[in-house]
């Protein structure tokens, strides 16, 4: 088995959001509070797993289009995320080769290599690059895998949030981009984690 730990660009936050510890505040780890020049650029890491039993890989970063020449670009990533107050919350920027596709390009594997790919969750770093990698059948057609990111099919059709949430208009994206994937022609079912109406049962893709 081998662990590819692959750098897919760049994060820029606050430095109370990764670090603020027990005392800090939703408002002090958004950065609203501190001047950009303070913020930190942090690494986003993807992991491709390379296993007996199938190729993995483990979040996507950053999509190419929120950087389209390489570097930080205002426009494009508000564009690519869809979300004027993601861009205040995170900035992100991805150099030459290094967005998820053309990392694995360079290593022989196009996205129908891949076995799986798992989101460890739907901050923007982690998810962004999935439509570059989305796996589908020959016909095109896919599965919805949103775990916790809605509680159950009603979550996303009646955008339903959790009681629950850091950063409530965040989860209401994702709540968005999951509403978004489930209605797509080409997905045949959208499955959250914990949806009482939903059986056990196989899916044949």
């Amino acid at each position: 088995m081998k662990i590819h730990v692959l750098r897919t660009g760049e994060v820029r936050v606050s430095p109370y959001l990764p670090f603020g510890g027990d005392n800090c505040n939703l408002l002090k780890a958004s950065g609203m509070t501190t001047p950009k020049k303070n913020w930190s650029w942090l690494p986003v890491s993807v992991h491709l797993i390379e296993h007996p039993q199938g190729l993995i890989l483990v979040d996507t970063g950053w999509h190419r289009d929120m950087s389209p020449n390489g570097m930080y670009d205002k426009r494009a990533q508000i564009k690519s995320l869809g979300s004027w107050i993601l861009y205040h919350v995170n900035q992100g920027r991805v150099a030459k080769g290094e967005a998820i596709d053309e990392q694995l390009a360079t290593m022989g594997i196009t996205p129908d290599c891949l076995d799986y790919v798992l989101l460890t969750h739907l901050d923007c770093d982690h998810a962004n690059g999935l439509r570059a990698v989305k796996l589908t059948n020959a016909e095109g057609k896919f599965v919805l895998l949103f775990a916790d990111g809605g509680y159950a099919t009603k979550s996303w059709k009646e955008m339903i949030t959790s009681g629950i949430a850091l950063d409530k208009p965040m989860q209401r994206k994702s709540l968005e981009w999951i509403r978004e994937q489930s209605l797509d022609p080409n997905c045949i079912a959208s499955l959250a984690t914990h949806d009482t109406d939903i059986a056990p049962h196989t899916i044949d893709l």
